[in-house]
C-alpha cells in the first residue's frame, strides 16, 4: 500500500481516539503512585476501550512505516498544520504505549492477588511499585516516543499525524536522519509542544513559510514536503 492510501482511516482512527478520551477522562490509563504526607495512593490500568484503540493504532503504525512513499520534493510552509498534525502524533505516541503499560500492570497485579480487575486503585504500597512506575514514565518518554517520531523519519516516511495533513519531515540535504538525531529531534519537538505558548512565540521568531521551516527544522537542518 502507499502512504496515501491510509489518510481517512487515519483520521477517522485519531476522531474516534480523542472523542473516546474525552468521553472516558475518569478512567485511568498507565500507571500512577503519589505519595504525600505519609499517605500512598497507586492507580493504574487500560480501559477494555484504550486497549483496543493502542492495538488499532499500533497495527496502524506499523503498516503505514511499510507503506510505500511517492518523492513530491515540494515544500510545505503551512505551520499551523505542523502544528495540529504534532498534537495527534504526541496524543497516539503517549496514549498507546500507556494502554499496553497499563495493562501489563493490571496483570502484574492479577498475578499477585489472584483477582483481575481493569483499574486497579489500593492506598497499601507493594515491593516493586516505584520501579515499574520509573521504568514506565522513562520507557515512553525517552524511548519510545522518541522512537514513534523517529523510525518514520528516518525512512522518510510520514507519521500517522503528519500522514493526514500529506507532508512528510526530511533532511535539508536529501539524505535520511540517522536515528540518535532523530530521536533527539523528537524529544525537544515534544517538549515544545507541551509548552505550546512559547511554541507559537518561536514559530513567528524563525519562520520561514517559504523554506517549509520553523525552529526546530532550523537547528536540525530539516523541512516539511508534500508528498504524493
Amino acid at each position: 500500500m502507499k502512504a496515501r492510501d491510509f489518510r481517512w482511516i487515519l483520521l477517522a482512527y485519531c476522531a474516534v481516539l480523542i472523542f473516546s478520551m474525552l468521553l472516558r477522562s475518569d478512567e485511568t490509563i498507565g500507571v500512577t503512585s503519589v505519595s504525600s504526607n505519609g499517605q500512598y495512593s497507586y492507580q493504574a490500568g487500560s480501559a477494555p476501550w484504550a486497549l483496543g484503540c493502542a492495538m488499532v493504532g499500533a497495527v496502524l503504525y506499523v503498516l503505514l512505516l511499510l507503506s510505500k512513499v511517492t518523492s513530491r520534493p515540494q515544500r510545505m510552509p503551512h505551520l499551523f498544520r505542523r502544528w495540529v498534525a504534532g498534537m495527534l502524533d504526541l496524543i497516539c505516541a503517549l496514549l498507546i504505549p500507556a494502554a499496553f503499560i497499563g495493562f501489563a500492570a493490571v496483570l502484574r497485579e492479577y498475578r499477585r492477588t489472584g483477582a483481575f480487575d481493569w483499574l486497579i486503585e489500593r492506598q497499601g504500597k507493594q515491593a516493586g511499585d516505584w520501579l515499574f512506575g520509573f521504568a514506565s514514565v522513562f520507557l515512553v518518554l525517552f524511548v519510545l516516543m522518541p522512537l514513534y517520531f523517529a523510525l518514520p523519519w528516518c525512512q522518510g516516511k510520514p507519521t500517522p499525524g503528519s500522514r493526514i495533513f500529506g507532508f512528510r519531515v526530511v533532511a535539508d540535504d536529501g539524505t535520511r536522519l540517522r536515528l540518535w538525531k532523530a530521536g533527539l529531534r523528537a524529544m525537544l519537538g515534544s517538549l515544545a509542544l507541551l509548552g505550546w505558548p512559547l511554541w507559537i512565540l518561536a514559530f513567528w521568531v524563525k519562520r520561514d513559510t517559504r523554506a517549509g521551516k520553523f525552529w526546530l527544522d532550523v537547528v536540525f537542518r530539516t523541512h516539511a514536503e508534500f508528498f504524493a
